[in-house]
């Protein structure tokens, strides 16, 4: 039996955070997408379209312009306090240069440069009010001063276009006594992401699961123990994320999640093996779950029938031997495991091909194929065609 503990442990396998792979300037971000453009400075060739130029508009954030202010603000101000009182956190307005805003690039949105262009040609411009504010987090890298952005990179983006890499854009910014990244994406960031964008449709399901393990999301970083402790992964790219011993792709997380619940965990883990074992396509499976959902299910409820057919071929694992002589001799596929939308009649359907193969397999038997008798006990209102006998 395998150790479930798995499942209600702290995720394993999640790399440590690497500020190469998972932090990029949002600067850096837009000269990436922009480099194609043949144009040398192609956001000044937008920002200056004889045609249609852009203007900022609205009232400019801040209130160095009222009367009775001593002071506005700025940036410095802000960076002085925390070095000053290092333990008092706070949440202050204030403009942040835009060459020194990052954002993780890991499981984020990752904003379109063609979005915001749009935007500002509908608005001529960049407008102070509508564009609203944006969140960072005060940190440092490298011993320099960064903010990392929590939402509203279309937000810099469009600011960048704008005012240029050295322009500003009004933000609040919070320190929440550290300025360690790694600190700063675990206890507040991550969370704060993966509650705002769960369910959203910009969420890949990978990018659900990665936020959801990052924001420590119980369901979220159950399913992932129970992916690994399959041998599977939710996308090739997200390699980095899992086990690099992990190559064998699920079709769908919440489909196996589902799976899971309506048969139980070690019939879901006999049936992925199965699968993984004897369907390699160049080394690699993609394990579909409606093939688990079939496996799984003769697994876990003609188990006492199954061990006796294994007693039969000499202690020999007989839904072994069949579904080697399935994927492998005949070349079914997983696809023809699920032959119709009904998971009644795919199971009927693989258990008319295992009668045909005990058969063969044991012409001697001791004990009885599958009957229509042994079907209907599982399955007593099914209302198909049975054809066991």
């Amino acid at each position: 039996m395998t150790n479930l503990n798995i499942l209600h442990q702290e995720p394993t396998g999640v790399p440590k955070f690497n500020k190469e792979k998972h932090l990029i300037r949002v600067v850096d971000l837009l000269n990436t997408q922009l480099a194609p453009f043949k144009q040398k400075n192609i956001i000044s060739d937008y920002r200056n379209d004889p045609l249609h130029p852009w203007h900022a508009s609205g009232i400019v954030p801040g209130s160095s312009s009222l009367s009775g202010i001593n002071k506005e603000i700025i940036f410095e101000d802000i960076t002085s306090q925390v070095e000053k009182y290092p333990d008092q956190k706070f949440d202050l307005d204030c403009n942040i240069p835009n060459n020194i805003i990052y954002i993780t690039n890991d499981h984020n949105r990752k904003a379109k440069h063609e979005k915001c262009v749009d935007n500002l040609n509908k608005r001529n411009g960049f407008n102070y009010q509508s564009a609203g504010r944006v969140t960072v987090y005060l940190a440092k890298l490298d011993d320099k001063w960064i903010g990392v952005v929590e939402m509203g990179t279309h937000r810099v983006i469009k600011s960048i276009f704008q005012f240029g890499e050295e322009g500003f854009i009004r933000a609040n910014i919070v320190y929440d006594g550290t300025l360690d990244l790694e600190l700063i994406l675990k206890n507040d960031m991550y969370g704060v992401h993966f509650s705002d964008m769960n369910y959203r449709k910009p969420q890949t399901p990978e990018e659900r699961i990665v936020s959801g393990v990052k924001a420590n999301d119980p369901n979220m970083v159950k399913i992932y123990n129970i992916l690994c402790e399959l041998n599977l992964t939710v996308k090739d790219a997200c390699n980095d994320f899992f086990h690099n011993k992990i190559t064998c792709v699920t079709s769908s997380w919440s489909n196996l999640e589902f799976v899971i619940g309506k048969l139980d965990f070690e019939s879901v883990l006999y049936a992925t093996k199965m699968i993984q074992k004897h369907d390699k396509i160049d080394g690699k499976v993609k394990v579909l779950t409606q093939a688990q959902e079939v496996i799984g299910t003769i697994q876990k409820n003609f188990s006492d029938t199954l061990s006796r057919w294994s007693d039969d071929i000499v202690q020999d694992d007989f839904f072994d031997c069949f579904l080697e002589d399935y994927f492998v001799k005949k070349e079914y596929t997983q696809k023809d495991i699920r032959s119709t939308t009904n998971v009644e009649e795919n199971v009927m359907e693989m258990m008319q091909k295992m009668n045909r193969f005990g058969k063969k397999k044991v012409p001697n038997r001791q004990h009885k194929m599958f009957t229509n008798k042994d079907f209907i006990e599982v399955y007593p209102n099914f209302d198909g065609k049975l054809n066991l006998n």
